[in-house]
């Protein structure tokens, strides 16, 4: 099981995307899980990949205390992250964005998928505290 993030400009990515049954999901700006932190020029890139792990850690730790008890439509971040937890446990998954192969936010959401598979455990039972450790 691989999980990759691709640059949507990119051969392989649309080679990949030609494909139906490939496990792709969006993760641009556009997405819930996409990176809110503009990058203004290339020497910016770091900080918003820093800023996103503490986006991503402060969304994860709000919307896992809710999932349980909500439509996943209301809790889109931790919706899609559960989605692409379960395809990764099927195969191979690959994460849309625009940075790869340059340092990107979806490797905060690589981390936190390989850590879930790695533990064997649903995201609703990682704490945020544990995933402080590892991002």
């Amino acid at each position: 099981m691989v999980i990759k993030t691709l640059n949507r400009r990119s051969a392989e990515y649309q080679e990949l995307a030609a494909e139906p049954s490939n496990r792709i999901f969006n993760i641009d700006r556009r997405s819930p899980l996409g990176n809110p932190f503009p990058m203004p020029n290339e020497s910016t890139r770091d900080l918003a990949c820093e800023l996103y792990a503490h986006y991503f850690l402060k969304t994860y730790e709000r919307e896992r205390r809710f999932y349980a008890d909500y439509e996943p439509d209301s809790l889109p971040f931790f919706t899609l992250l559960t989605e692409i937890l379960a395809n990764a446990e099927f195969g191979d998954v690959y994460l849309a964005c625009w940075c790869a192969p340059k340092r990107c936010h979806g490797e905060t959401i690589q981390t936190v998928v390989n850590y879930a598979i790695e533990k064997g455990l649903p995201l609703t039972e990682i704490p945020s505290k544990e995933l402080r450790k590892i991002l």
